[in-house]
């Protein structure tokens, strides 16, 4: 007979749906700029799991991801903006995403 597994099975995936409209040209820029300055954070799992929260208004949510970086000074200089690290790593899932616009 078989042995089972103890183990629970692994979460599924965080798999991010991109707007329509979301992978311009700048967004792209801004994203490719942030993993070139934290190549670390090059992982789409790594950043869906900083961005997503357990918020039935995800949207609210991400609004208060953002005032809080902004209120605790986490923040980062891309090609002359000044963001949030939560802006950065949302426009850094796009561009690992969308090698093209999506």
């Amino acid at each position: 007979m078989a042995e089972s597994s103890a183990s629970s099975p692994a979460p599924p995936a965080v798999v991010p749906v991109i707007p329509d409209g979301a992978a311009t040209p700048g967004v792209l820029a801004v994203g490719r700029a942030y993993l070139r300055q934290t190549p670390g954070e090059a992982d789409t799992a790594v950043l869906m799991a900083a961005l997503v929260a357990d918020d039935p208004d995800p949207v609210a949510a991400a609004g208060r991801l953002v005032a809080s970086d902004f209120a605790l000074g986490r923040t980062v200089e891309l090609d002359g903006w000044v963001l949030s690290v939560s802006e950065a790593r949302a426009a850094a899932v796009v561009a690992l995403v969308c090698s093209s616009e999506c």
